[in-house]
């Protein structure tokens, strides 16, 4: 039974961890998650169908998951969505359960975190945005370290956090001498090739995710 005033949680597919904040705040039966598989967002940048197909896997998985926990689940696959945006079907289930706030983490990209945000502003609704801890560091984080430089990039970041967090670092310096070894990793195959590949990893799929195929 679901409860009777619930928090109201939204997972995106690549938020599946069960240290989200967001359901720990309480016991697993006073959140209610929500979360929607959506064709459209697998075409802004095309895909293989095996990755889709494990992409999905993982999201039943999870909703399985917690619902073992004793959490509400509120799903829509991808034939409940059709051709629904994400934001829209989200949207839909909500106004469904007459739910008026809900929580998420920030999405990782930021052309989805700005569609929600006008989907909810459209729709009169609250979406509260919390900071993503998967991530190694907050945007308030980044943005004060990026205030520091006239020119930004990767190899700067990648330096400051190893040294904030300690990875790959040996006494304050990096581990193996070099901070990367890029050079090497563009060197090219010898002319016969690269010689013996092993062969790739197979795991016999599931009943969940032999569903995702039908």
């Amino acid at each position: 039974m679901a409860p009777s005033n619930p928090r109201n949680v939204l997972v995106l597919g690549d938020q599946l961890s069960l240290d989200n904040p967001l359901l720990h705040t309480g016991q697993p039966e006073s959140v209610r998650v929500f979360m929607v598989e959506s064709l459209s967002e697998s075409k802004v940048v095309w895909v293989h169908k095996a990755r889709a197909a494990v992409f999905l896997s993982a999201m039943r998985h999870f909703a399985q998951a917690l619902r073992d926990q004793g959490y509400t689940v509120v799903y829509s696959d991808l034939a409940q969505t059709g051709e629904h945006s994400l934001t829209e079907r989200f949207m839909q289930l909500l106004q469904a359960h007459n739910v008026s706030l809900a929580d998420m983490l920030e999405p990782g990209e930021w052309r989805l975190e700005q569609d929600f945000l006008a989907t909810f502003r459209t729709h009169g609704l609250r979406l509260r945005l919390h900071a993503d801890p998967h991530f190694i560091c907050s945007k308030a984080e980044f943005a004060q370290w990026a205030a520091g430089y006239k020119q930004l990039r990767m190899e700067f970041f990648y330096r400051e956090w190893r040294k904030r967090t300690g990875v790959l670092m040996d006494q304050g310096q990096p581990a193996g001498g070099q901070w990367n070894y890029d050079s090497d990793n563009r060197s090219a195959f010898p002319k016969a090739g690269p010689g013996l590949i092993p062969e790739p990893a197979w795991f016999e799929p599931d009943a969940i995710t032999r569903q995702v195929f039908l």
